[in-house]
């Protein structure tokens, strides 16, 4: 599977966004690729990818995911220097998984895979 690269930072202008917004956003398309190839695969059942300004976006919850015999949530962020330690805790004790979008290809599958498997 091939998923989007991370934006060049020579790019950034191009796209006339806020520069975490962008990060974010790819980020979020980066799991929402790999969420559809588990559900072609039959490793969940189906996934939500939250609206922007959503009640599940203010909750900080990204992706609500149907496995085989739960429902996982998950927030997805561009990199470990955007969320700090007392907010990690504090998404834990909510039952919401966390994910860094920006990181290689590989380690992104394998988290995710850890979440719903």
């Amino acid at each position: 599977m091939k998923l989007k690269p991370v934006i060049p930072k020579e790019q950034y202008d191009r796209y006339g966004k806020n520069l975490a917004n962008l990060l974010g956003e790819r980020a979020e398309d980066r799991v929402k690729a790999i969420l559809h190839s588990f559900m072609e695969k039959g490793l969940i059942e189906d996934y939500l990818h939250a609206k922007k300004n959503s009640e599940l976006d203010h909750m900080k919850i990204d992706f609500v995911v149907a496995g085989k015999f739960d429902i996982f949530l998950i927030q997805v962020k561009s990199s470990r220097r955007s969320i700090s330690a007392r907010k990690r805790n504090a998404l834990k004790e909510d039952n919401i998984s966390l994910v860094i979008g920006n990181t290689e290809d590989r380690r992104l599958i394998k988290s995710l895979y850890k979440i719903v498997a």
